[in-house]
């Protein structure tokens, strides 16, 4: 390179970048056309006079987040450092990313637990005035209001300045007759159609432990989530329960649940689910399995403990591909 073109090169260089000068600024300083200030900028990256890099406000694991993509079907994953307060970093950068899927004008559907309402606690405010938020299952309760999907619903639209729904029923019926009658009614009827016509889809992933948000609301008893467990039960989204392989579970609860399928969640373009721990590594893995989300946000711990398990079980004999028709009564 000439020594007077390497110099001009540096002087613009400096000038634009380190003493934030505009292009016209450059331009009348130097007596040069604005468009060749672009073009000498252009050449200094070229040149590899100026390096360009974008630091994250959060650290990520990208190879982690790489492995998974590769080994499951999903379009992203995100995988934050472990450590203290993961969960309030996997939900920073859940809402972060959530906010970037998010259409101007679109349809928010979410789920509930605490991670999930995390999420919707630290979406950008005012960012997606014209959206609309729906719970994706029922979200009435005597305990634990602050965790229903209503509730996040409603938390979600306040921070994003758009509009929310409610869903009167609660996530599970008394019984499979009581469920009937209540997704015929036309106001549930209306926000579970929305619900799948959702642009976007927040979800929690449950895992079959006491402190479960379903037992923690007063739907189950722990004698529940043993049969569950009994019957190959890993986890549940929407309050859907599945097994390791991604089938539903055989003894699940489904004939009493009032939300989303979870065949009608895969048809969502952009389903983001939010989980930490170890206590939900083989929730994850089925709902990785059963194509239930597309988009995972975890911390390294749960992430490596997810892929030990997977490559684990690898060799194991499946049930065969994941299906929803393994459907049946009430646990």
């Amino acid at each position: 390179m000439d020594e007077r073109v390497g110099h001009l090169l540096l002087t613009v260089a400096n000038l634009y970048y380190l003493q934030n000068r505009t292009q016209a600024q450059i331009a009348e300083r130097l007596r040069i056309s604005r468009p060749h200030i672009s073009r000498l900028l252009k050449r200094a990256r070229q040149e590899g006079i100026v390096t360009i890099s974008i630091r994250s406000p959060f650290e990520h694991s990208p190879a982690l987040a790489g492995e998974l993509v590769s080994l499951f079907p999903l379009r992203d994953a995100v995988v934050v450092p472990s450590g203290e307060a993961a969960a309030a970093r996997v939900a920073e950068v859940a809402a972060a990313y959530l906010s970037s899927r998010l259409p101007r004008d679109g349809v928010l559907g979410v789920s509930w637990g605490r991670t999930v309402r995390l999420v919707a606690d630290n979406l950008s405010r005012g960012s997606h005035r014209s959206i609309e938020v729906v719970p994706l299952v029922g979200g009435m309760g005597s305990v634990g209001d602050e965790i229903h999907a209503n509730e996040i619903a409603r938390r979600a639209a306040a921070r994003l300045g758009g509009r929310y729904y409610v869903l009167n029923a609660p996530a599970l019926a008394e019984t499979s007759r009581a469920q009937g009658a209540l997704v015929r009614d036309p106001a549930v009827r209306d926000i579970l159609g929305r619900a799948k016509r959702a642009d976007v889809a927040l979800v929690g992933i449950g895992g079959i432990v006491p402190g479960s948000t379903l037992v923690k609301s007063g739907y189950l008893q722990p004698d529940h989530l043993r049969r569950l467990k009994a019957a190959g039960a890993v986890g549940d989204i929407c309050s859907r329960y599945f097994c390791l392989d991604g089938s539903l579970c055989p003894a699940s609860l489904d004939s009493r649940v009032v939300g989303i399928e979870l065949q009608d969640l895969r048809r969502v373009p952009w389903v983001v689910a939010v989980a930490v721990g170890g206590e939900k590594a083989a929730a994850i893995l089925g709902a990785l399995r059963g194509r239930y989300v597309n988009v995972l946000v975890t911390d390294e711990a749960t992430a490596r403990l997810v892929l030990r398990m997977a490559r684990g079980s690898a060799a194991q004999p499946r049930t065969g591909r994941p299906t929803n028709s393994s459907r049946a009564g009430s646990a």
